[in-house]
């Protein structure tokens, strides 16, 4: 029963270390993201450096970010990470603005 007993605790052990290390990465790219905004004076790479921190921390390969311009009522496209460079281009240069309802 000990050696049970004693198994159990590693492993719960060893969870918490893991969920402590994830926090703690978290925790990092907050950081540095944060540390970003307050050094950036470039807004276009710092949006990108919040796409590519935003999408490590949520376990995604990909991720875009729309910016709303609330005058024309339109979404445009400001960052993004993951996504193949023609796609982008084609974004960048004929579909970056979007009505929005």
């Amino acid at each position: 029963m000990q050696v049970v007993d004693r198994e159990a605790r590693r492993a719960a052990e060893r969870q918490l270390l893991y969920d402590l290390d994830a926090r703690a990465a978290s925790l990092r790219r907050v950081a540095d993201v944060s540390a970003a905004v307050a050094a950036q004076g470039d807004l276009p790479a710092l949006l990108e450096r919040i796409v590519q921190a935003a999408a490590q921390s949520a376990g995604l390969q990909s991720l875009s970010l729309l910016l709303l311009d609330a005058e024309r009522g339109a979404l445009t496209h400001a960052a993004a990470v993951g996504l193949p460079a023609d796609y982008l281009a084609a974004l960048n240069t004929t579909t970056s603005v979007h009505r929005v309802c």
